[in-house]
């Protein structure tokens, strides 16, 4: 059983093209919903927090060199394998955060800082450079 089964939450397979109009549905809503798929973290948690909107998604094992935090950076939740129950857990956060302007407001504006120190190009090979002394390698 997946989620998009239950219909306690309207999920679509249907992909969004051309990108632009993929990140305009990122920036035209305030909370946007990330789930694992083949791995815990993909693009599209990055390209939310690029896009200023607040990342709700499961809590994070991964650790990154800059923390992404919880409940700072994005929304999480815990994760459940039952998609019933999981389900209920992603309505229930929804329902308690989507009001509360204060919150979300805090949420992106953080995500998206973290975003411009982590996230973009630059910022990776600047960070890389760093972990690995390029310097001493010459």
């Amino acid at each position: 059983m997946e989620l998009k089964t239950i219909g306690l939450i309207n999920i679509s397979n249907e992909k969004v093209e051309p990108y632009e109009n993929y990140f305009n549905e990122l920036t035209n809503n305030k909370i946007c919903l990330s789930l694992n798929g083949a791995g815990e973290i993909c693009n599209r948690d990055i390209e939310i927090l690029s896009a200023r909107s607040v990342l709700l998604r499961p809590k994070l094992n991964t650790e990154f060199h800059n923390k992404l935090i919880p409940n700072y950076h994005y929304i999480s939740f815990e994760a459940d394998p039952n998609p019933k129950i999981q389900s209920e857990i992603i309505i229930d956060k929804f329902n308690e955060i989507k009001n509360n302007t204060e919150l979300l407001n805090f949420i992106s504006e953080n995500g998206h800082k973290w975003f411009w120190e982590n996230g973009t190009i630059d910022k990776n090979v600047e960070i890389l450079k760093q972990l690995i002394n390029i310097d001493l390698l010459k």
